[in-house]
């Protein structure tokens, strides 16, 4: 760590705060990883993650891979490198489908010689829509307007026509 008041400022991070996390080794990562793990569900502090001290994000991603993440977590991991033009800053974001899934960082942009900012202004639930062959189960009433016509299959299922149809159909990817 490079400055020891990190550690007391994380220690009293309010649920909406801003967070600033500078790791040098493993060992101030397990205590992310610490801290992840005693949040609460309704907590949605932003995490700036310095990732600058290893070699790249993809080399930091094995040692993440247990965190607890949720798929609303709002955890961003850059990096500063420099080089004979200048400093540069590359922006990620972290996250995960399922709790005992596997983290996913995506990149977002960055800033400087060489870049050209964010690759994309989606808001987050756009950029995260890919569900990962995340399985759901629904019920309906199944009355107009919400089911207006239900056939079953041969194959036991059942193929609907209305409103819920058309909600779930416009949800898939």
């Amino acid at each position: 760590m490079r400055q020891n008041t990190t550690f007391a400022t994380i220690n009293k991070a309010r649920s909406k705060d801003l967070c600033i996390f500078i790791p040098d080794d493993q060992a101030e990562v397990e205590f992310f990883k610490g801290k992840m793990a005693k949040r609460q569900l309704n907590d949605s502090e932003v995490w700036l993650f310095d990732v600058s001290s290893w070699k790249d994000i993809e080399s930091l991603t094995a040692s993440l891979q247990s965190v607890q993440l949720d798929l609303d977590d709002d955890i961003f991991l850059y990096n500063v490198t420099e080089d004979r033009n200048g400093f540069n800053v590359g922006l990620h974001e972290a996250y995960k489908v399922q709790a005992a899934g596997s983290l996913i960082i995506q990149p977002l942009g960055g800033w400087g010689t060489g870049y050209r900012g964010p690759t994309g202004r989606h808001e987050m639930w756009i950029r995260r829509r890919d569900l990962r062959g995340m399985s759901f189960r629904a019920r309906a009433i199944t009355s107009p307007p919400y089911i207006m016509e239900l056939i079953q299959q041969p194959d036991g299922s059942y193929k609907f026509t209305g409103m819920i149809p058309e909600i779930i159909q416009s949800l898939q990817v």
